[in-house]
């Protein structure tokens, strides 16, 4: 009568183990399912969206460069100046 108990006993306690084994691979997954979830959106940053992703060889498809001042070009006609002697 008594090994019929201890059986019960035995078989609840590994049932709970099992449960609580379940229970703590399902956390696990759904940790590791959030934080792929998590860095996959942390990679669409805003400012990469709208670029272009397609490229013609040999030809620049950036924004255009802002004119220089004629006082800018007169300073790195004076350096460039400098570097010559």
């Amino acid at each position: 009568m008594y090994l019929a108990e201890d059986k019960r006993v035995f078989c609840y306690e590994r049932d709970i183990a099992l449960k609580k084994t379940k229970q703590s691979r399902r956390d696990f997954m759904a940790f590791g399912g959030s934080l792929l979830l998590g860095l996959s959106l942390a990679a669409c940053r805003k400012e990469e969206q709208g670029r272009a992703l397609s490229y013609d060889k040999g030809s620049y498809q950036g924004k255009a460069d802002e004119k220089l001042s004629e006082e800018e070009l007169m300073t790195l006609r004076q350096r460039a100046a400098l570097q010559r002697q």
